[in-house]
């Protein structure tokens, strides 16, 4: 859905053609400039958001504010859509239809800085490739329905309806996100339990240690017999060997 409203306006260009006529007061003749407004306005949008959202992800929630910027992106998509029954506006219309396809920008470079490095960290390692490439495929797919979606929509109902038609299909699923757990909580799950028992904890024999299922890797395992020694007695004795062990070799010098 998010890459659907790529191909709506070059999927109907004639119904975007006779926009730009009456806002404009503009001939087919040269329309053709303006309509690519349309489309070069999303990209700006999109190139500007990608820098602010790079630098944000590093001090933010990253799904909080993917979030953020697919809100931004829905009222985007609606605001679009509005500018069907606004065209008598004139000049004034276009400008908001141009600035409505540029914040679309912002829900989309979210997606391209915030989803691609979580998809790699936490898809499996054999279908790590797999997963990147269902997800940048969306692009093309996404745009490609486009073109069909908005030619079918604005022939039947009017090319407003194409954008309002996907911003209410995106927001259940925006809302969702921001439910999503956290990449940290996500990281923590993975990742191998340690025995919360002392160091010197008696195993099994089968390597257990006492309490902890066998799915749990323990840092230190060792036979029963060791866990009653007194780990400090042991290091104080070392310590006092060490020194009379110094104290003989400082007299043998000195000799």
């Amino acid at each position: 859905f998010n890459y659907i409203d790529r191909g709506i306006i070059p999927g109907s260009p004639v119904q975007f053609g006779e926009f730009v006529e009456k806002t404009l007061r503009k001939p087919p003749s040269e329309q053709s400039l303006f309509i690519g407004m349309m489309t070069s306005s999303f990209i700006c949008g999109y190139a500007l958001a990608s820098l602010v959202v790079g630098h944000l992800v590093q001090t933010m929630s990253p799904f909080r504010l993917l979030g953020t910027s697919l809100i931004i992106w829905v009222g985007a998509m609606a605001l679009s859509g509005l500018c069907m029954w606004i065209e008598d506006g004139g000049v004034g219309s276009f400008a908001v239809f141009i600035t409505a396809r540029a914040l679309s920008g912002v829900g989309e470079a979210a997606f391209q800085c915030i989803v691609p490095p979580y998809v790699e960290d936490f898809s499996p390692a054999s279908a790590k490739s797999l997963c990147l490439a269902l997800f940048f495929t969306a692009i093309p797919v996404g745009t490609a329905i486009g073109y069909e979606y908005g030619a079918l929509v604005a022939s039947a109902f009017g090319w407003g309806y194409a954008f309002l038609i996907e911003a209410v299909l995106m927001f259940p699923i925006i809302i969702s996100v921001f439910f999503l757990p956290p990449a940290k909580a996500l990281a923590e799950a993975d990742r191998p339990k340690v025995a919360s028992s002392p160091l010197l904890a008696p195993a099994d024999e089968g390597g257990n240690i006492a309490g902890q299922g066998s799915n749990t890797v323990v840092a230190s395992v060792v036979p029963a017999e060791l866990a009653s020694i007194d780990l400090a007695d042991e290091v104080e004795d070392f310590i006092e060997s060490s020194k009379a062990r110094d104290g003989r070799g400082n007299r043998a010098g000195q000799l």
